[in-house]
């Protein structure tokens, strides 16, 4: 049974009831018809839920992948950090190590200089 060519109501004798009404209340017909194209528009909306909910969870996912990836490039960034301090104070220590080889060669120089002058070239 229909109602204006369509009836949201699934018992045909209620469906009866509301044709007489509609036919002793003026847009009786057309405001049930209204109620179930909203019916339907809810239905289709909710049946597109779970597609949704599937959708949002798959996003999740990546995003949890994602932060998972991002801790690991953390980690990754905190050991080449302490990499490169750890390289910086090599690199200080070699330096100072080279100065300290320079000033001991020089002093040795002088050293062997200051003999030489005060045995008098012997």
């Amino acid at each position: 049974m229909t109602i204006g060519g369509m009836c949201p109501l699934a018992d045909s004798e209620l469906c009866d009831q509301v044709i007489m009404l509609g036919k002793a209340v003026p847009g009786l017909v057309e405001t049930v018809n209204g109620m179930g194209l909203t019916l339907a528009r809810i239905e289709e909306k909710v049946s597109a839920l779970p597609e949704i909910a599937r959708g949002q969870y798959e996003a999740a996912q990546r995003l949890a992948a994602l932060e998972e990836h991002l801790r690991g490039a953390e980690a990754r960034i905190s050991s080449l950090e302490k990499q490169q301090e750890d390289s910086r104070r090599f690199l200080i220590s070699a330096m100072f190590a080279a100065v300290m080889g320079f000033v001991t060669g020089i002093l040795g120089l002088a050293m062997r200089e200051s003999h030489w002058l005060a045995t008098g070239g012997k």
